[in-house]
């Protein structure tokens, strides 16, 4: 049975996916589809898939399924995203029940992890600095940090200082998505000459977010600055947690070795705490690489 495609129209300066719209669910899915059947599996640092929570589906049936979608399409490891409560831990609480129960119902594969996105904001900060593991993936120490889509905190470049200083490396998520990184990339080179982490989203390099975004994703991905891409999938149609797609334009536009490092590699790294395989970011368009520590934004 042949399934239905919907195609995004092409950025005139970037490749563009098309991407895959769930079929119903009578129609037969391969347990791994061909694209990932020759590569190693997944690891995906970003899905939206506990239900209620976070852009998640509406029910824990809905959110079985993405999961299973997820494997099906090559993904061995699938990191459960929740928000950051506001002070009265029953967020994290029902989050890591409703992650319990969804391992229940899944089985063996993909394995299930969590991890908190923080965002900027004083209150949180404070919170992680004082108990990071509560907060890093897995427990160990990458901390997710939803960056903002408009201009970041003044207090931006002492807030991965910190963070650094007790060995939590920040996981600077979606920077692609900022109006200001936009327009270069030199603020975000030397947030990794410092040891941050960078992950931008698949749905980015699909060109979801519109042209713009999906320049500036290609653009860092060419540019050495990212170190993992993750799907941010969730219960949307042309927003599923699948890598498998993208992974064949990775390879196709920059080799096999980046797609296998930012999509298997370097996630998997982080699930396991350990040092990520590094690729020397180098500058575009004359600008020299930038190396101070001295982050500001």
């Amino acid at each position: 049975m042949k399934m239905r495609i919907r195609w995004l129209r092409r950025s005139p300066k970037a490749p563009s996916l098309g991407i895959l719209a769930l079929p119903p669910a009578s129609d037969p899915i391969p347990s791994v589809s061909e694209s990932a059947r020759d590569s190693a599996l997944f690891t995906d640092l970003n899905g939206h898939v506990l239900w209620g929570m976070n852009g998640g589906p509406s029910s824990l049936a809905e959110s079985v399924s993405l999961v299973s979608l997820a494997q099906r399409y090559g993904t061995g490891d699938l990191v459960v995203v929740s928000r950051v409560d506001q002070g009265d831990g029953t967020t994290q609480q029902l989050a890591m029940d409703r992650l319990a129960e969804l391992r229940e119902n899944v089985g063996g594969l993909p394995r299930l992890h969590h991890a908190c996105t923080l965002d900027l904001v004083p209150e949180q900060i404070h919170a992680a600095l004082a108990d990071p593991q509560k907060f890093t993936v897995n427990g160990l120490n990458h901390l997710m940090i939803d960056f903002p889509s408009q201009r970041s905190p003044i207090s931006t470049a002492t807030t991965f200082a910190e963070f650094l200083k007790q060995s939590i490396t920040p996981v600077i998520v979606h920077p692609e998505r900022n109006i200001v990184l936009q327009k270069s990339s030199r603020r975000l080179q030397e947030w990794v000459f410092a040891g941050c982490v960078v992950q931008v989203s698949a749905q980015s390099l699909n060109g979801n977010f519109g042209s713009e975004t999906q320049e500036t994703a290609w653009r860092m991905l060419r540019e050495g600055v990212v170190h993992v891409v993750a799907s941010e999938g969730g219960p949307h149609v042309a927003h599923a947690p699948r890598l498998d797609l993208t992974s064949l334009e990775i390879k196709r536009i920059l080799g096999d070795e980046t797609a296998r490092r930012v999509l298997v590699e370097n996630p998997a790294r982080i699930l396991r705490g350990e040092a990520l395989v590094r690729r020397e970011p180098e500058a575009r368009g004359g600008e020299p690489n930038y190396r101070s520590r001295a982050i500001a934004f």
